[in-house]
Formats: structure tokens, sequence, C-alpha cells
């Protein structure tokens, strides 16, 4: 199971939308996996290896249709959390 760790989670969904927003270039409530690779860098998960970043996103993307929307991402942001 993957772990995401942050030291300070206070912020991480404010900060994970403004990620999002700033990566959903074409503005459709949706990113595709290079866009959530530069949201992973934005909030700090630049450590995550391809593989990892891969897993992630399939976890996000449950329909398989290539994009994601910000409640998907962050409800698999929050259940891959450990606080550290």
């Amino acid at each position: 199971n993957l772990q995401i760790q942050f030291t300070d989670t206070r912020d991480l969904p404010k900060d994970l939308f403004k990620a999002f927003c700033a990566a959903d270039e074409d503005r459709t409530g949706q990113i595709d996996y290079d866009e959530f690779c530069q949201v992973c860098a934005d909030i700090g998960l630049k450590s995550l290896s391809p593989a990892d970043k891969k897993t992630l996103f399939l976890q996000c993307d449950k329909d398989r249709g290539g994009t994601v929307d910000f409640s998907e991402l962050l409800k698999v942001i929050v259940i891959n959390l450990v606080h550290i």
C-alpha cells in the first residue's frame, strides 16, 4: 500500500486545490496523468517514483477515463496519507 507522508496536513486540501486548479489549464475540472504529475510536484511529492505516481493516478481514475476530478484526487490522497 502506497503511503504519502506530510509533516503538516492542515493546509493540504487548500494546497491540493490550488495545485489542481493550476494544473487544469483547460478548466474542465479534470486533470490527465501529466497534469496529475505536476500536482504531485506542486504539493511536495516530487520523490514519488514514476510507478508510484501511476499507481496513485489509477487509484483516482476509477472509471479509467484517463482523467480525475478534484474530489477523486483528494479522496485518494487522504486514504494514502501518513502523518509524520
